[in-house]
């Protein structure tokens, strides 16, 4: 796993941008000449040079006059795409490494993330997101040799266990490549990797933890010998994984999955195409990784098979396709989908999700630039064709307002959307020449989609477009403040025709929010301040709702938050671990049932839960005696339901005496 990164696959489709050239030691010596600018270049060969005012295109000696300006190299015209690193910082496609790297003396950063989001990934039922961000530096000293550092963060959100979000922080990748050409056309490579992971329980590195992974590396450009150029790549290595050293005993399926953990090494095999075009390079990417070792697991104690015998659908496999472009010099952009192949579970292995959304950028920055133009002969500038451009209001056409913030799309010109004015709700269109037809499509949350077609006059053609609002969405809209009128950091929870969690401005006090109509139940909730809860009902247009909240009572712990009755930190404890309640928890239980005699339209699940010493019949105890409690001060006992859990469901891992007291504990889960 020491190139989690490196072999997993990132890809799909980059904006497919134009690539300015980057001079090279490699970069052919063809002549370049000079022609006029152009403000509607007719020669897609042509290229603009930064800051010279001309336009420089291949040719051949002897078609019009040769530049007498010198470059070092000389310029090729249009390039191809460079050399981008991957998600570990190395130099290669998405995933893959290659056996090659970038220019001598450059150092290349980049900053990349990858995202999916999907239900039944680890557990029937469950639904997942997840978010990892990687930060890589990597530096070129010479033409055979690179080392690359990569820094990575994640974020796993599982309705299925609690708490909901596992983050994993701070691992570290360090590693070195070394390359060479074998022949003509084939390069090949070797590389080593440390990995670093953060202790699950500590602060720093876990150093039993720390993985190697060792790998060779080949690849062949037929760029030169084939009508469509083609590179190939192949990966083959070995990743030593010493992951589950971060934790003690055995894991849930879904802690294995959000801390990538593996009770096994993997022998890696990997291999990609890409074809350098002119403007983009497309890719395809194939990884499979076999499970080796695993001596360590007994997969007769466990309801889920290991790898060998459940055989090569659990296997880690994954499949890539995708592009990578370069729209200015030295930037390449990264956007990829990862499809996994994987389709069954073993046991030691984390689960592999359906897809990964893989995106990001990198910049190489040249310690030692080749000189740029030193000089250009005089070039008369042409005459502008002549354009014309719309100047367009977008209001309401209830009111003829303003409509802010609205996006104005060119349908199939591939030019990049704007926005209308926030205040007058204007907007000026891109310039086109004059008597051509453009289709523009304007959108809004709050109406309904406008599309209009326009032919283009010379000059201004002011118009204004009407827009109506949307009938199946209303905003919610509004302030948080405390009794003086200071705004306050809350949280507004809304239940109904959909479920919605979104924080308030804590400067402004303001929050907007669009919804579907309908009924909703909401919470605002801010900490240290009393919780409101009410229904209101969401039509069309703007829903203004205002909500006040008065500092919490002194020694006042039990507060309504989302979906629960929350203690603010604080639990219910029990005498030695039977259910009997401690003096010390009544006091809070007398809290509990005050809410639910102010809002009597709150039912709650008591769930009861222990660390992995206790039994389910014990808290199925415990939280028969919460209730019992709470029917004695009044509350209905229809309103409540008493569950046991046992520790099934633990908030930390079972691997200290704080984490297991952590696990002691009850909630109270309103009731759909």
């Amino acid at each position: 796993m020491v190139w989690r990164s490196l072999l997993l696959v990132n890809a799909f489709a980059l904006l497919p941008l134009v690539a300015i050239a980057q001079p090279t030691e490699e970069t052919s010596q063809r002549p370049f000449t000079i022609s006029q600018a152009s403000t509607e270049p007719q020669d897609d060969q042509e290229t603009s040079m930064e800051g010279s005012g001309v336009v420089l295109v291949e040719g051949a000696p002897g078609e019009t006059e040769e530049a007498t300006a010198q470059t070092t190299p000389a310029s090729t015209g249009w390039p191809r795409v460079g050399i981008t690193p991957n998600l570990s910082g190395t130099s290669g496609l998405f995933a893959l490494a290659t056996a090659h790297g970038a220019r001598p003396q450059t150092v290349s950063v980049g900053l990349f993330g990858e995202y999916f989001t999907a239900g039944d990934v680890v557990r029937q039922g469950d639904d997942n997101q997840r978010f990892i961000g990687h930060l890589t530096l990597s530096y070129t000293p010479t033409s055979y040799l690179e080392a690359f550092i990569g820094l990575r963060g994640s974020g796993n959100v599982n309705n299925l266990v609690q708490p909901n979000l596992i983050q994993s922080q701070g691992d570290l990748d360090l590693g070195i490549k070394a390359y060479h050409r074998l022949t003509s056309g084939l390069d090949g490579g070797i590389a080593l990797a440390l990995q670093f992971l953060n202790g699950a329980d500590s602060v720093g590195f876990d150093l039993d933890a720390t993985g190697i992974g060792f790998y060779g590396l080949l690849t062949y450009s037929l760029e030169d010998t084939a009508e469509i150029p083609l590179i190939l790549h192949a990966n083959l290595g070995y990743d030593l994984d010493n992951s589950s050293n971060l934790f003690e005993g055995q894991l849930q399926r879904i802690e294995r999955f959000a801390h990538q953990v593996s009770n096994y090494d993997l022998l890696q095999i990997g291999a990609g195409l890409e074809v350098p075009l002119k403007y983009v390079t497309p890719l395809v990417e194939w990884t499979l990784g076999l499970p080796v070792g695993g001596s360590d697991l007994d997969c007769e104690q466990t309801a889920i098979p290991c790898p060998w015998d459940t055989g090569p659908l659990s296997f880690p496999h994954t499949l890539t396709i995708g592009l990578k472009g370069s729209p200015v010099i030295n930037l390449g952009l990264n956007l990829g989908l990862q499809i996994g192949l994987t389709t069954r579970e073993a046991s030691g292995l984390p689960a592999m999700p359906p897809y990964n959304l893989v995106f990001g950028m990198s910049y190489l920055i040249d310690l030692n630039p080749s000189p740029t133009v030193s000089a250009l002969p005089e070039i008369t500038q042409p005459t502008a064709i002549e354009t014309g451009w719309i100047l367009g209001e977008v209001v309401s056409d209830q009111d003829l307002q303003p409509i802010p913030s609205a996006i104005v799309n060119y349908l199939d010109s591939g030019l990049t959307a704007q926005s209308t004015d926030p205040t007058t709700g204007r907007f000026r269109s891109y310039e086109f020449p004059i008597n051509t037809e453009v289709t523009v499509v304007i959108v809004h949350p709050a109406y309904e989609t406008r599309t209009f077609t326009r032919v283009i006059p010379a000059g201004e053609d002011g118009i204004r477009i009407r827009m109506a609002a949307s009938t199946s969405t209303g905003f919610l809209s509004g302030t948080v403040v405390d009794p003086q009128g200071a705004p306050l950091p809350a949280t507004m929870y809304l239940a109904g025709p959909q479920q919605a969690q979104f924080d308030v401005d804590p400067l402004t006090a303001q929050y907007e929010r669009q919804v579907n109509i309908g009924r909703y139940l909401v919470t605002v909730v801010a900490d240290g301040h009393t919780s409101l809860r009410t229904t209101l009902e969401i039509v069309s247009g703007v829903n203004p709702f205002d909500a006040t909240l008065s500092p919490l009572p002194e020694g006042q712990v039990a507060v309504l938050r989302g979906d629960r009755i929350d203690l603010s930190g604080d639990r219910i404890a029990f005498v030695d671990g039977t259910d009997e309640l401690e003096p010390s928890s009544l006091v809070i239980l007398d809290q509990v049932a005050q809410l639910l005699q102010e809002h009597p339209d709150i039912y709650l699940n008591v769930v009861a839960h222990t660390d992995d010493s206790g039994t389910l019949e014990q808290t199925e105890g415990q939280a028969q005696a919460v209730v019992d409690y709470l029917v004695g001060l009044g509350v209905d006992p229809l309103r409540l339901q008493p569950i046991g859990r046992g520790s099934e469901e633990p908030l930390f891992p079972n691997i200290s005496r704080r984490n297991r007291l952590r696990n002691q504990r009850v909630e109270f889960l309103f009731l759909q």
